[in-house]
């Protein structure tokens, strides 16, 4: 399985490709018209009885060998470029593979950091809702304090408004000796006063 590349390194691998494709679709049909021309003067050589024949076999055979010789020299240039980049498309693969390693071991790390920046804020996240917590219940605690010094303050209030019918009504009767004892009346007893 080959390690996948990005989308411009694969073209540049395809282009390449493509060129040792083509290249070696021309040594394929040179090779084919060489044999072709080697089959050609063969026949001709096999058909020739005559000395005429001999001087025109040997024009052809010259034209054959030359064209023979500019076929071979072509073949061994496709030859040379086919090994050239074969080398070039090596030596890219193994660049690209260190590149890759060199993306895998950053993508690692940058993976480790946001899982550590995470981790980070998860753990911050959980002492603010700890913290938000006590301070809803320390605020739920004042105000169940506060709940009960109001109660505490109205049961003071109404059981002091429930004694000041007796104060007034004692003010009322101490009024009233002082005023009996100003006019020289007699007192009435303790009992017809409460009445």
């Amino acid at each position: 399985m080959y390690p996948t590349t990005p989308a411009g390194t694969q073209l540049d691998l395809n282009h390449l490709w493509q060129q040792v494709q083509e290249l070696s679709a021309l040594l394929a049909a040179n090779r084919e018209a060489a044999s072709g021309l080697v089959r050609r003067a063969d026949e001709i050589r096999n058909r020739s009885n005559t000395g005429d024949a001999a001087g025109i076999l040997q024009a052809v055979n010259g034209h054959i060998n030359a064209e023979n010789e500019t076929l071979r020299k072509d073949l061994a240039d496709t030859k040379w470029e086919n090994e050239e980049l074969s080398v070039l498309v090596e030596d890219y693969s193994s660049v690209m593979a260190k590149v890759l390693e060199g993306l895998r071991v950053y993508a690692l790390e940058h993976s480790q950091a946001m899982i550590n920046i995470h981790s980070s804020y998860t753990k911050q996240l959980t002492a603010e809702r700890a913290t938000n917590a006590a301070l809803r219940q320390q605020e739920a605690d004042d105000k169940a304090r506060l709940v009960a010094i109001s109660t505490m303050l109205r049961e003071a209030y109404s059981s002091e408004t429930a004694l000041e019918p007796d104060i007034e009504i004692e003010k009322l009767k101490t009024e009233n000796r002082g005023l009996r004892k100003m006019l020289g009346l007699p007192s009435p007893p303790e009992s017809e006063e409460d009445e």
